[in-house]
């Protein structure tokens, strides 16, 4: 190989991750409550950057070193993936005219935007044409890339590398078949009425000071804030930002928010640190992201374990009503199931069925079966067919999710896809070390670490799949998940 060529491709690098650091800074303002009278302001700039980025990528000159590297067998395979994944990137809108990209970063700018103006007046009709605009141009881009798969089908692989509807229908048809049955059975109870009353937000946000110190996530390495839809975002191993979301009338939603946000931050923050800031950081694909996310949330976060550690402080910061709620009616409550308007405050076994939903109708849309102005409906329709909710507002339906609004589309079905292997992951885990007596006794970090050495330390190097099958010694198994939910949500 050209030694000038490992010279061109170190520039690159340097050039790119700055690049990349520094529009994740304005994405992060964007995100942490931003005065909205800056917004057009910030966008401009933001395009700017992102636009510096595409002509930095896409130079056909380092499309050659790209290449080079990316197939060579004289170099480490650490700095061959880091080649392969800029690679990847690169191809995705190497075809792309520049006036295309720019007017894709315009259109998402708008989306978004309108997205945050709009849900808070649970107005859809307003927010459409700004959504089609953006829908079409991320079509008009994936086009021109002009491979043998459709359009959905690679932005499902953009997500989650190897996965398409073949695999996914696959998978949600196993989700349609396990878990309506079991939807159905579960008894109706006013169980989780004992978690909603008066929580005063600042009060709450004391008890987030503690549940972070429970779940070892310091200052020293990330922060805590809030936002309207919880989040991650990091910079680097040490600089993990991540949001939450508090509401007055409801204490878990704002701790398992933040429990899940901690998954994220652990995995980044546990990435092996000859990787920091690099590519095999940034590319980690999303259900590995949401894997972990998940896992605490779920495995950790509602486990009996957890909460007999962790119930007392909770009592502590709110005696009224928890000091007379026993810890087993707490537990019965915190995992109840039933059907919910709201994603993100589902419970486990009702989650997948949102997911499915979402996923359905990016099918429909990327086939022409429905267009945007249809949407609203097609998703009222399809949480009466599943769930049997009544959707009473846009805000509460179509618009609940930033994810469209900020192009993140083949997304959704990564967070059913995650649910899965974090299922086979805890089975795995749970074989090694007592993770139950490990959260009894408040040593949260003893897990981190085992999830760093096992999983999180690898970041982007391997795909998902590999990953999964080194940490757990066997491919993609879902039966883990679906028998993990039979378990837990069996009707005595």
């Amino acid at each position: 190989m050209k030694k000038d060529f490992l010279d061109i491709f170190n520039e690159f690098v340097e050039k790119a991750e700055a690049l990349t650091y520094a529009i994740t800074l304005c994405g992060l303002d964007a995100a942490w409550n931003a005065p909205q009278g800056g917004l057009n302001t910030r966008n401009k700039l933001r395009l700017s950057l992102a636009n510096e980025r595409f002509s930095l990528l896409y130079d056909e000159k380092i499309g050659d070193v790209l290449e080079e590297i990316s197939n060579s067998d004289e170099v480490e395979f650490d700095l061959k993936r880091k080649a392969q994944l800029y690679l990847r990137q690169r191809n995705k809108l190497a075809s792309v005219p520049k006036s295309l990209y720019s007017r894709y970063n315009e259109s998402l700018n708008n989306a978004s935007a309108s997205w945050q103006e709009y849900k808070a007046k649970s107005d859809y009709k307003s927010f459409e044409p700004h959504l089609k605009q953006l829908i079409n141009v991320v079509k008009e881009m994936t086009l021109c890339r002009n491979n043998s798969q459709s359009i959905y089908d690679t932005l499902l692989d953009d997500n989650e590398p190897g996965w398409n509807t073949k695999r996914y229908d696959k998978f949600f048809n196993s989700i349609k078949t396990e878990l309506p049955p079991l939807i159905k059975a579960q008894k109706k109870s006013d169980l989780r009425s004992v978690l909603y009353g008066e929580y005063d937000i600042d009060v709450q946000r004391k008890l987030m000071r503690e549940l972070l110190n429970f779940l070892s996530v310091t200052n020293d390495w990330s922060r805590l804030g809030e936002g309207m839809h919880p989040l991650t975002t990091w910079i680097s191993e040490n600089d993990v930002r991540f949001t939450t979301k508090y509401r007055k009338n409801s204490i878990v939603d704002g701790i398992i928010s933040t429990i899940h946000e901690s998954g994220h931050a652990w995995y980044i923050h546990n990435v092996d640190k000859k990787y920091d800031a690099s590519v095999i950081m940034t590319d980690i694909s999303a259900a590995m992201q949401e894997s972990q996310s998940r896992l605490c949330e779920n495995h950790l976060g509602r486990s009996y374990a957890f909460w007999e550690s962790f119930y007392k402080v909770l009592q502590r910061y709110f005696p009224n009503p928890f000091s007379s709620i026993p810890l087993d009616k707490f537990m019965k409550s915190l995992n109840y199931s039933q059907p919910t308007l709201i994603r993100t405050e589902a419970d486990e076994l009702t989650y997948p069925i949102h997911i499915m939903i979402r996923y359905e109708l990016e099918k429909a849309l990327f086939s022409g079966e429905i267009g945007t102005q249809d949407l609203e409906g097609a998703w009222n329709e399809l949480y009466k067919k599943y769930l049997g909710i009544t959707v009473p507002s846009a805000e509460m339906g179509v618009m609940q999710d930033m994810h469209w609004a900020y192009g993140y589309i083949g997304y959704f079905p990564t967070y059913a896809l995650s649910s899965a292997f974090a299922a086979q992951f805890d089975n795995a885990m749970r074989k090694d070390i007592d993770v139950d007596l490990l959260l009894k006794n408040s040593r949260y970090k003893e897990i981190m670490d085992y999830l760093r050495d096992n999983i999180q330390r690898f970041g982007a190097l391997y795909e998902s799949d590999t990953i999964l099958e080194k940490a757990t010694g066997e491919k993609f198994n879902p039966d883990y998940y679906f028998n993990y939910l039979k378990t837990k949500y069996a009707v005595e």
